[in-house]
């Protein structure tokens, strides 16, 4: 299971995406994980169901190649 795949904040390359997709830094590194490996399964934690549907809302999220290999 990875953990901060993507060196915690994932640096300005994760907050550019994030802006272009008006989502968290968080919503990005979970779609990068989802897309990264049909056999990667993200368990992010969280205390509060508003979390909880930000992790959801990641799903939704697709991220185009030049961006997938910009975070790698």
């Amino acid at each position: 299971m990875p953990f901060f795949p993507l060196r915690g904040a994932g640096g300005p390359a994760v907050a550019e995406i994030a802006a272009r997709h008006a989502a968290t830094p968080a919503q990005i590194e979970l779609a990068w994980l989802l897309r990264r490996s049909p056999t990667i399964l993200p368990i992010p934690g969280t205390l509060s169901l508003g979390h909880l549907r930000q992790n959801l809302a990641a799903l939704q999220i697709e991220l185009t190649d030049a961006e997938f290999e910009a975070l790698r």
